[in-house]
């Protein structure tokens, strides 16, 4: 079972929490102090920090001893120990990571960064069946619904490809099973084990593309820094 982790960050202004940054790599630091809003640097930093709280508790091994890379595309992944396979994403205030043994890929997106003039420009770029779907919403509210699950969808599923946009959005279609915060994708070349899972929580979007249903969990900014301080497989 693939597992999820959703993290709600309570407040941007925490610089206790900011003290953290040195238990990331120097590569996640110094893409830290690349940003120029605080919001942003905050983001990525919960980011890494969740990453590696899971995986050190998943291993019992100190935080050192993680090792990361990159994939050509960008793709992050696990080095050293291998055998865990990640994938992480943040929109506003919402962190998300999946964790899997095997190749996985995660989308969030808070719908209050959509409005219906930017996602009818991202949408023209959607497979016709999509846009048709959207189309025919019933009002503004509905057709924001149905965009943010198909852009989250294939978001989630080029991070499980790995090739980010050099696919064309285009060349794949989700149909939605609403309720079931299921979906079926169209793509001659997709592996038919994949899961594809999607639903809301809060004002924010999830999507997951994963081998294995997902198991989520729920935790705050500080509720994840009182762990990483309490783990003691962060200690020098």
């Amino acid at each position: 079972m693939s597992e999820v982790y959703i993290l709600t960050i309570e407040s941007f202004d925490s610089e206790k929490n900011f003290l953290l940054k040195s238990l990331l790599s120097p590569e996640r630091r110094e893409r830290l102090s690349r940003y120029l809003r605080k919001e942003d640097a905050y983001r990525c930093l919960m980011g890494g920090l969740l990453v590696r709280y899971v995986l050190t508790e998943k291993y019992r091994i100190a935080n050192e001893e993680l090792e990361f890379g990159t994939e050509e595309k960008g793709k992050p992944y696990l080095q050293k120990p291998g055998g865990a396979c990640f994938n992480i994403s943040h929109s506003d205030h919402l962190v998300g990571a999946v964790f899997d043994t095997e190749v996985c890929g995660m989308d969030v997106e808070c719908d209050n960064s959509i409005t219906i003039e930017s996602l009818s420009q991202i949408a023209k770029y959607f497979h016709p069946r999509e846009r048709e779907f959207i189309d025919v919403a019933a009002d503004d509210v509905e057709k924001k619904d149905r965009f943010c699950r198909l852009w989250t969808l294939k978001e989630a599923y080029l991070k499980y490809l790995g090739t980010g946009l050099s696919k064309a959005l285009s060349s794949f279609a989700f149909q939605l099973q609403i309720p079931e915060g299921k979906a079926v994708l169209t793509d001659s070349g997709v592996h038919k084990e994949v899961v594809f899972s999607s639903f809301t929580y809060g004002n924010g979007y999830v999507s997951i593309a994963a081998r294995r249903e997902p198991q989520l969990k729920f935790c705050t900014d500080n509720e994840l820094a009182e762990w990483v301080r309490a783990s003691g497989y962060f200690e020098s």
